[in-house]
């Protein structure tokens, strides 16, 4: 290899180094913002990922409702709207976000809730760790029987308060 080769070569590469140390960086703030510590050994369990041969029979025309009502039968556990918002987005392209997706969702299964076709498993008194799943997916108690948990990826975890922020300058 010629000396002006090799120079071509090793400025690719350090510009691919430069370009990993980018996403890097970026993947690291997407870690700590879910509140994990990115100097330690972060384990996450498997996830199976549905294929769109698990979504055969869902309709784009259905309302809201039945599309969470299919979700949940295709995932048989207990699901955060946020999570079905990013499902339904991954089916079909709905042009929202999946913020304004999951708040329509709650709102479209409000007769669902009132029915009490679906129930509300809340992880801790926050509000947006809400799950909703079948009746006969918790306990006496009310606790979720085994196999029908919720991802927990999408609990919510409170990052440093306000005034921690504030004093961090």
């Amino acid at each position: 290899m010629t000396k002006q080769v090799q120079n071509i070569v090793i400025q690719a590469l350090l510009e691919k180094k430069e370009r990993l140390i980018e996403e890097l960086e970026q993947v690291n703030d997407a870690l700590q913002s879910e509140g994990y510590n990115i100097d330690s050994n972060i384990k996450v369990d498997a996830v199976e990922i549905p294929s769109k041969d698990n979504y055969r029979g869902y309709d784009k025309s259905w309302s809201l409702s039945k599309k969470f009502v299919f979700l949940l039968k295709v995932h048989n556990r207990f699901l955060h709207f946020r999570e079905a918002a990013e499902m339904i987005n991954q089916i079909e392209n709905t042009g929202l976000e999946d913020t304004e997706l999951a708040s329509k969702l709650s709102s479209g299964t409000q007769n669902l809730k009132s029915e009490g076709v679906i129930v509300k498993y809340q992880f801790d008194k926050n509000n947006k760790n809400s799950f909703w799943g079948r009746p006969n997916w918790l306990d006496d108690q009310g606790e979720i029987i085994k196999g029908h948990e919720y991802d927990e990826k999408y609990v919510y975890k409170k990052n440093a308060s306000g005034k921690d922020l504030f004093d961090s300058f």
